[in-house]
């Protein structure tokens, strides 16, 4: 292993571990109670399941699509492991749209508003984060877009979840229960 593959899986390895940090610092303040752990009545459960499962497809038909791509010799103009988290993006976009159309997204213990601050604003740092890579010329790797791609995808998944979101509070009037 070289010098710079090593520095890159260390700034990958530590960009993890804060993005985890920071992860868990917005779960604990997006909450009612002070928990982590978000509560869901039984009807939420059952259609979460529900979104699970198609999720679970979703990532199995974009794995699918891989390995048969794969097995013709056909080649993306993408690494593999943007094919990889593009296949993931679309299956949590999938898991959360379910969940906002069917009003379980939200946990019963959840601030609402605090989640629709917070979505923005990820998806804004990963935009950030996108565009600073590609000013760097870091995006295309011998001719193929490169993993520091995937901050522009998960920007998009996180844009269309809050879009999905907005949508659906519009249609139901604004309504906040979740803040009561």
């Amino acid at each position: 292993m070289d010098q710079i593959t090593l520095y890159k899986s260390m700034g990958v390895l530590v960009g993890l571990c804060i993005g985890i940090a920071i992860a868990i610092l917005i779960l604990f303040l997006t909450k009612n109670n002070g928990k982590i752990k978000a509560d869901y009545d039984e009807r939420q459960e059952l259609v979460r399941h529900k979104g699970y499962k198609y999720a679970f497809y979703t990532l199995a038909i974009c794995n699918g699509i891989s390995c048969l791509l794969d097995i013709c010799g056909l080649q993306l103009p993408v690494e593999k492991s943007v094919e990889v988290m593009t296949g993931i993006a679309i299956s949590i976009t999938v898991l959360a749209f379910h969940g906002i159309m069917n009003d379980c997204y939200f946990a019963l213990n959840e601030k609402k508003n605090s989640i629709m601050v917070v979505l923005p604003v990820v998806g804004l740092f990963n935009l950030a984060t996108g565009i600073a890579n590609s000013m760097t010329g870091n995006i295309f790797v011998d001719g193929k877009v490169g993993f520091p791609a995937i901050s522009f995808i998960c920007a998009a998944m996180v844009f269309v979840i809050f879009i999905a979101a907005l949508i659906k509070g519009t249609d139901d009037g604004g309504s906040d229960d979740e803040e009561s």
